[in-house]
């Protein structure tokens, strides 16, 4: 049992910004050694995949992500404690990553139709096992941050991530220049033991005792009553409605790094790392604020000099914008900026313009993210708030694991291209003012 003692909320709420940096440097799915977007599509390179199977990983991602959702938050009702669980999800996932990696190893990774085939078996158990986890985390987070600091702490909390995953993209295109199949074989093994140290930290957390949800007779009367969550919730099926619409974002990043590595731009596969970094630098700048670089070193200038005149140093980041505005105007930002994103790639034609490409991505992400989630927390109306999360996350994301496959069909049977696939995109609708 937990002790009950006052703790830290800040101090607490550190040791999980610990795991989430882990997680993002190398973790199983969400890290910079397993990123959907990054060494994964180069892997899809050296095995001889058609960008079908750009696809297929990106279908894999986010239906192991979605599928599990209800399920895993049905039996997390049941918990008074989630960390426990947490560990031994982030091991099992990682355990997965490492049998691929081994498979390499015993087999020297040779017959590459086989590979394919191991690695997409081995991936879908990864994501469908990680995604059970995501209800227990929300849930972990909002027992341990301040509810008036939900927004930015949030913002912290991706950030942190997003650090990690920095530091991780460098050492990736270190590995992938080892070229195939070694630099999978130190990424997939690398993944487990990231993945062990995000269980031990995670465990280091002082985790209240939470509340029960009434309980349900069975899994069916639970379903039930989240049908009857929609049916009372106006407002809950805007948001999906809406979210539904920003699949052009989830199919360009699909596509962006087979299309620099094969669009004939000189970029080489090992660069794949530089984008996940370039990504998650994104991700920090729409975490601190898109002028943090130059605000952060102001506002330490003028607090030296004396001045007691403090200077707002997150303007314009995703929680920023969820704290002042509310969240949709966070949801409104992440498609402008996604949008900005596309039409950069469209006239990209060398490394640079790339990375500013995968900047913009990253900006995009984490303002959905921090969007959608805190509006979630916030708008969520019941006791235990692990049904309302998976509900929202099975729900919002079944046209992202679907229509990218399409788009990788027609790809691959030279029906459509690249740049027709980004032009596309870019005219996909959203309606985040129809949220209240």
């Amino acid at each position: 049992m937990e002790t009950q003692k006052e703790v830290s909320p800040a101090l607490n709420f550190s040791k999980a910004n610990i795991y989430t940096f882990f997680n993002g440097f190398g973790g199983p799915v969400w890290g910079a050694f397993a990123a959907y977007y990054g060494p994964l599509m180069v892997l899809l390179g050296y095995l001889g995949a058609s960008a079908f199977y750009n696809g297929v990983v990106n279908a894999l991602f986010w239906l192991g992500f979605l599928l599990p959702q209800i399920p895993a938050a049905y039996y997390s009702e049941r918990l008074r404690y989630k960390k426990w669980y947490m560990g031994v999800i982030f091991m099992l996932a990682g355990f997965s990553m490492f049998v691929f990696g081994m498979i390499l190893v015993i087999t020297g990774g040779g017959n590459r139709r086989l590979m394919l085939g191991a690695f997409l078996i081995c991936y879908a158990i990864t994501t469908t096992i990680s995604a059970t986890a995501t209800p227990l985390i929300f849930t972990l987070l909002t027992k341990i941050i301040p509810p008036p600091k939900l927004g930015s702490w949030l913002g912290i909390y991706f950030m942190m991530a997003a650090i990690g995953g920095l530091f991780g993209g460098g050492v990736v295109k270190k590995i992938l220049e080892t070229g195939y199949p070694v630099a999978f074989e130190i990424l997939f093994i690398g993944t487990f033991a990231f993945a062990i140290c995000m269980a031990i930290f995670v465990w280091f957390i002082k985790e209240p005792e939470g509340e029960l949800a009434p309980r349900k007779e069975n899994f069916g009367t639970y379903l039930r009553h989240l049908l009857a969550i929609i049916k009372g919730d106006r407002n809950l099926v805007r948001f999906f409605v809406g979210m539904w619409m920003v699949v052009g974002h989830y199919i360009v990043i699909t596509f962006y790094m087979r299309y620099a590595t094969t669009g004939g731009f000189g970029i080489d596969r090992a660069q794949a790392g530089l984008f996940v970094s370039m990504n998650l630098i994104g991700y920090i700048l729409a975490s601190l604020g898109p002028f943090a670089p130059i605000l952060l070193p102001l506002g330490w200038l003028m607090k030296l000099s004396g001045n007691t005149l403090r200077i707002p140093t997150n303007v314009l980041s995703a929680d920023w914008i969820a704290d002042r505005f509310g969240p949709k105007y966070t949801l409104i930002t992440f498609q402008i900026v996604a949008f900005a994103g596309v039409a950069i790639a469209l006239f990209s034609r060398s490394l640079y313009p790339f990375c500013i490409v995968w900047i913009f991505a990253g900006f995009a992400q984490i303002c959905n993210n921090i969007g959608y989630s805190t509006m979630t927390l916030q708008s969520c109306p019941i006791e235990d708030k692990s049904s309302y999360i998976g509900l929202v996350n099975t729900t919002v994301f079944p046209f992202v694991a679907v229509i990218p496959i399409v788009f990788g069909i027609l790809i691959g049977r030279r029906i459509l291209s690249f740049t027709g696939t980004f032009k596309i995109s870019m005219v996909l609708p959203y309606s985040p003012s129809d949220l209240k």
